[in-house]
């Protein structure tokens, strides 16, 4: 938290190639920053929930009753393709080569081996544009089939939280749904998918009895902060109201994560159709979930079973 609100100490501009508006600090930062933020908008990303909306029921309905599933692979990641991929107004082609992509660019993290796939011999102007797709591109659809798998484990680990949502979701349409929100971020708090942030001190400095020199690369590990026992006591404990203030899932400050409005609508979608379609969602015998190891986070693959119900074919939807 020290170091995270402190920029003048501990400078993000880390990277040696460009990143907007992450790799930036003051004005600079606030300039880009206000840029993305206009697309960030919460009456701009309100237009992708009929999107998401549409790819969850169909991805949802597609997947097996009562047979195991890898939800990372086999729904988290093909439903963050879809829904982005019609938000920007990219074709369905290029669905599957963003598919591979995203496995790729899990192979390549921290490599920088596929930065030639989004940044070519362009103008100043053209290199930022595809510098904050870029981070668009890894950072939703990266992150939001993580934040699916971790939160599909965690409901598969609870039925009694199954239960207490699915009560809560026969609601009008247009209710607000701020009681979903709160639930994700928290299972995402004790399942954090976004591992850390990197710094560079500007300074040399003391912080906390420890010496660090200037020009020293530190990172923020947001789920160690998440997870630490004299802000939350229990870490595992589910307590979404209690530990809002505290959550740092989407980081804090300056930094905050610009697309937070835009993930947690895309998680809510899925999570009420997920629980909207089952009856049950149950982790899979014998089947071991896949954790990823750093610098990637949280889990490479969840296996779970979905108990479906049986629907009608036609009928009025109930879903908040």
């Amino acid at each position: 938290m020290a170091a995270a609100l402190d920029p003048e100490t501990f400078s993000s501009a880390v990277s040696s190639h460009l990143n907007v508006p992450n790799g930036m600090d003051g004005a600079e930062h606030t300039l880009y920053r206000a840029v993305v933020d206009k697309y960030m908008a919460p009456e701009r990303t309100a237009t992708i929930a009929p999107i998401c909306q549409a790819a969850a029921e169909d991805l949802v309905a597609g997947i097996p009753s009562d047979m195991p599933v890898d939800v990372v692979g086999g729904l988290g990641r093909r439903y963050a393709v879809r829904a982005q991929s019609q938000w920007l107004g990219w074709p369905a082609v290029l669905e599957d080569p963003l598919l591979q992509w995203i496995g790729d660019n899990h192979a390549a993290t921290g490599s920088g081996e596929l930065a030639d796939d989004f940044v070519g011999n362009a103008p100043l102007l053209l290199t930022e544009i595809v510098s904050i797709l870029r981070n668009w591109t890894a950072g939703d659809l990266g992150s939001i089939s993580r934040c699916v798998g971790s939160i599909v484990n965690h409901l598969a680990q609870n039925p009694e939280l199954q239960t207490e949502l699915r009560s809560q979701l026969l609601i009008p349409a247009g209710t607000d749904t701020a009681f979903l929100d709160a639930a994700t971020d928290e299972m995402l708090r004790i399942e954090n998918p976004f591992l850390s942030n990197r710094r560079k001190t500007i300074q040399t400095l003391e912080l906390d009895g420890h010496s660090i020199e200037a020009g020293r690369r530190v990172y923020l590990d947001w789920v160690e902060a998440n997870r630490d026992p004299a802000v939350f006591g229990d870490p595992d404990a589910y307590r979404p109201t209690q530990n809002a203030a505290s959550n740092l899932v989407y980081a804090i400050d300056k930094h905050v994560c610009p697309g937070r409005g835009l993930s947690t609508r895309e998680l809510r979608v899925a999570t009420v159709e997920l629980l909207y379609q089952t009856t049950a969602i149950m982790p899979a015998p014998g089947l071991e979930n896949v954790r990823e190891t750093a610098p990637l986070g949280d889990f490479g693959s969840v296996h779970v079973i979905l108990t479906k119900k049986e629907f009608p074919a036609v009928q009025a939807s109930t879903k908040g």
